[in-house]
């Protein structure tokens, strides 16, 4: 199949020289081309062909850089010289008609807001929600305990690939066969991605370790790998009550002993893309919005989130084929935000997200536009 130029314009000249219907842009490169004159042909701004902006997920805007972008918005309907159509969307916004004309610089009764009304809705598919709390007690690290919950709930999932381990499991689609791991810092992720692959058995991304056995740590939370001579406290049911044995896994029908390792990805400004064969992607929040996969049966987050409506955003990259019954699960600690996660979990997991907030009035904020 070849697309020819006149269809779709891969180049900026081309753009200028003949204007698309539909352009696609970030706000970050509108903002250079409303200062390059030569640029404005190609966004409809000097022949006034601009008729209709659609913004995507706006509730992203918010705070100074939602801000930044109110003006620019403004600075685009000055350059205009008259109002074009504004449309915005979102799943998650509280006093959305509100939040939008602030955005746009509209008067709340100029903003149709389109909405499914709760007749309309149907109840369908079921998700498990867990909020996980760390022993604080158990001279490990919270971080730990995430590695432990990816690597244990990875293994409750369909498996990506054939396992000669296993016998073929398929659901058909009820548990999905992926996983993304979510952390707010880049730090923590990048943490998590490395000591997870260390936990797989990977000395780095798609090399095995070396002279090590076994090469997974799932391996030795097995029903079967308790040391001879067997004593009660190595017993299956004692080291279930210390989180070391994963019964789940194996009454799903996978096998821990065959020592299989789980193929580990990361998402995030720092590796562009989502590997196509990783079990667990490691992603910061550059994944929560835009990304949609059928595979995805399990979303994890460490600590409890900074966002409510980021962490909405997150919990619905799993189960996005109705047939899915997703996991979500949080992993908390004792102390801070994540004590109060735990001890009002049901806020945690139905939350009432709070309305956005745009600093307009931001002497910062006034002073970059002022420069533009």
């Amino acid at each position: 199949t070849v697309v020819p130029g006149e269809v779709l314009r891969l180049t900026r000249d081309s753009s200028r020289k003949n204007p698309p219907r539909v352009m696609l842009s970030t706000t970050e490169s509108l903002n250079r081309q409303l200062s390059s004159p030569v640029n404005l042909s190609a966004f409809g701004v000097v022949h006034k062909g601009l008729r209709t902006v659609l913004l995507d997920e706006i509730h992203t805007y918010e705070g100074t850089t939602g801000a930044q972008n109110a003006y620019l918005l403004r600075r685009l309907r000055e350059a205009l010289g008259y109002e074009p159509l504004w449309a915005g969307l979102s799943a998650t916004l509280t006093e959305p008609a509100e939040f939008f004309g602030r955005l746009v610089n509209l008067e709340t009764d100029r903003v149709l807001v389109v909405e499914p009304d709760a007749s309309e809705l149907e109840e369908s598919g079921a998700e498990y929600l867990v909020a996980l709390r760390h022993n604080p007690y158990g001279n490990t690290g919270t971080l730990s305990t995430t590695i432990q919950t990816a690597m244990a709930l990875s293994r409750a999932l369909d498996p990506m690939r054939g396992d000669p381990f296993d016998p073929p499991i398929d659901s058909g689609g009820v548990f999905g066969n992926r996983m993304f791991a979510f952390a707010d810092k880049m730090d923590t992720t990048n943490r998590l991605y490395w000591d997870l692959l260390d936990a797989e058995g990977w000395a780095w991304p798609g090399a095995v370790k070396r002279g090590v056995t076994p090469l997974t740590l799932a391996h030795l939370r097995s029903g079967s790998q308790a040391r001879l001579p067997l004593t009660h406290r190595e017993s299956p049911i004692a080291r279930d009550q210390d989180g070391q044995y994963w019964w789940l896994s194996e009454h799903l029908g996978h096998g821990l002993d065959g020592d299989v390792q789980k193929y580990v990805g990361r998402t995030s400004s720092q590796d562009s893309g989502v590997s196509a064969e990783a079990d667990v992607v490691v992603a910061t929040a550059s994944l929560e919005v835009g990304f949609d996969d059928d595979r995805v049966g399990a979303v994890l987050q460490h600590k409890a989130p900074h966002d409510v409506a980021q962490f909405l955003q997150r919990k619905g990259r799993a189960g996005r084929n109705a047939a899915t019954r997703p996991w979500t699960v949080v992993v908390l600690s004792g102390w801070g935000r994540d004590r109060e996660a735990w001890d009002a979990y049901d806020a945690l997991f139905s939350p009432v997200v709070p309305p956005r907030f745009l600093p307009l009035d931001n002497l910062y904020v006034l002073r970059i536009q002022a420069v533009y």
